[in-house]
């Protein structure tokens, strides 16, 4: 019906209804000929067809987080919520910066993810026995709101036995399939990772390459991919009620093995999900691979003419997880598309 005017009359009793354009705010009030304010209503507040109330502000800051060492690769992050100033809080933004003490410039700060109104999580994929400083702010309908000021604290030792401390081998051999195996001592209530480490004169280039859930007679530790030598590998074990995320992923050691178990969706890999009309991270089933796959008779497909396949790029720099992707290969034919 259009906007209203600034000034609308009507006979006492009367019902008036506002009907605004999208996009017009405003604030109201009652009064009677004179001018003189109607005592038995109040102000009102109009808001956009958005249902965003520009009477609410953003959400106070937070006070500053508690920051607790989960692992050597993680730390624990709570907060209590502050005053929502009129608006329900809608979620959370957490950064963090590795020292001890804030950054000089705002750009050094790390975002890091975090869903929904919860006011604890963990960040994971931490350095080992490094100070960092965590700030969070809430966010409802009228916006974000000031930062925190930092909470601080530190991950693990390297040294510490438990969790994610390293665990000296029993033995190193390599058997008549070519795989590395290392033995370690262990018990039910812990689970191992096994990292490799390509250029031992950098250790702390590293990264997972294996799984194994712990027991009280000891476990047997297999390298999945190559064999290096005794000294290129690393062994950290965790306590299962506190597990680590050692492909840095976001989700945790325990949760992916857990997976695989039932989709046989190797559980380390540090790509995150993405739309499967690009592809995806894992083929847990025939109808995934047949959603991605691609069979043709063109000469250029070479060996895999008139072969259904999935093309698949691996990403590794020598630093970070190994990425692992399987391209959506009626999307992408050739894997330079991809990238």
């Amino acid at each position: 019906m259009g906007q209203v005017s600034p000034w609308t009359w009507a006979k006492q009793g009367q019902t008036v209804t506002v009907i605004y354009e999208p996009g017009y705010i405003g604030e109201g009030r009652l009064t009677d000929a004179a001018g003189n304010a109607v005592e038995a209503f109040h102000d009102f507040a109009v808001t956009n067809n958005t249902g965003l109330d520009k009477t609410a502000t953003p959400p106070a800051a937070p006070v500053a987080p508690t920051v607790t060492g989960r692992s050597t690769s993680s730390v624990d992050v709570g907060w209590s919520a502050p005053a929502d100033n009129g608006s329900a809080i809608t979620g959370y933004d957490l950064r963090y910066f590795l020292g001890g003490s804030d950054p000089a410039s705002n750009d050094d700060w790390v975002g890091a993810n975090h869903s929904g109104t919860a006011t604890s999580t963990t960040l994971f994929c931490l350095a080992g026995d490094s100070a960092y400083r965590i700030q969070v702010r809430a966010v409802n309908a009228a916006g974000a709101g000031a930062w925190s000021a930092s909470g601080s604290g530190s991950t693990l030792l390297l040294s510490a036995a438990l969790p994610g401390g390293t665990t000296e081998a029993v033995s190193f051999s390599v058997e008549g399939d070519s795989r590395a195996r290392i033995d370690v001592p262990s018990s039910d209530d812990v689970y191992h990772v096994l990292y490799y480490q390509p250029d031992r004169a950098v250790p702390t280039t590293e990264y997972a390459v294996a799984i194994h859930m712990g027991a009280n007679a000891g476990v047997t530790l297999t390298e999945p991919l190559r064999t290096g030598a005794a000294g290129a590998y690393r062994v950290a074990t965790f306590k299962r009620e506190v597990p680590g995320d050692a492909d840095c992923d976001g989700t945790d050691d325990l949760a992916e093995l857990a997976r695989a178990l039932k989709t046989q969706r190797a559980p380390l890999n540090g790509a995150a999900p993405f739309d499967p009309v690009h592809g995806a991270v894992a083929i847990p089933d025939m109808e995934t691979f047949r959603e991605l796959s691609f069979l043709g008779n063109d000469a250029e497909l070479g060996h895999l003419q008139g072969m259904e396949h999935v093309k698949l790029y691996v990403e590794f720099d020598g630093e970070t997880p190994v990425k692992v992707y399987f391209i959506n290969s009626n999307t992408y034919p050739w894997h330079s598309y991809f990238f």
